[in-house]
């Protein structure tokens, strides 16, 4: 299964206009803006830009907008999927790869699903992080193992869904910008072996947390 907020109007967000009836010496109405297709979605690509679309994307499912919502969650697909990692990642690790996207870019709509189950538990507050080289403590194994094998340095991005009291979180990643908007690309597993401790896969873990994990394991 997959794993995996400015304003409502913000960058990357259309909204409809209505043409209501005026008076007779109202102008012409004005039609509908239109509605932008996934690949017209722009976000720039910062740790803000993120953020931006996290909102966008809170706004327009919890106000229960599909249409919007629909066009940001397809805007999240990579497209050309498949070229993207071999040129990324080389042919061997990127057929890999290629392999472990593909359910992710045809079931990209269940992450509406995840994201609206955890606004409903109140993790509203979205933080993202951007990561462009390996063994940075708050990168996940996965991550860090990602960015030592790249053919060509891509940055990575993730994305901290925090409760008000930031006691409650949730982690979805990773991200990439490309053709000018943030997209999914998932765990990246393949880039690394599982790494099985009490149950668990230390490389979901942020570096500093693994090592934390696999000390206590350890006692």
């Amino acid at each position: 299964m997959l794993l995996l907020s400015a304003a409502a109007c913000g960058e990357g967000e259309s909204k409809s206009v209505q043409a209501t009836a005026a008076g007779d010496d109202a102008g012409p109405a004005r039609p509908p803006e239109r509605q932008k297709s996934p690949e017209e979605i722009r976000y720039d690509g910062t740790i803000s830009g993120l953020e931006r679309l996290m909102r966008d994307l809170r706004v327009a499912l919890t106000s229960n907008d599909e249409s919007t919502s629909a066009v940001l969650i397809a805007s999240l697909r990579l497209p050309e999927y498949e070229a993207w990692m071999l040129r990324v990642f080389g042919n061997e690790l990127g057929r890999a790869l290629s392999d472990e996207y593909r359910p992710q870019s045809e079931e990209i709509g269940l992450l509406a699903e995840v994201l609206t189950e955890q606004y409903g538990k109140g993790l509203v507050d979205a933080e993202a992080y951007r990561f462009v080289t390996s063994e940075v403590l708050t990168s996940t194994g996965y991550q860090s193992a990602a960015l030592k094998q790249m053919t060509e340095t891509v940055p990575l991005y993730s994305v901290r869904l925090y409760s008000e009291d930031r006691k409650r979180s949730f982690h979805l990643w990773s991200f990439v910008h490309e053709a000018g908007s943030f997209r999914y690309v998932g765990k990246l597993r393949a880039v690394a072996p599982k790494r099985a401790s009490g149950g668990r896969d230390l490389n979901e873990y942020r570096l500093e947390d693994a090592e934390r994990l696999a000390a206590q394991e350890n006692k």
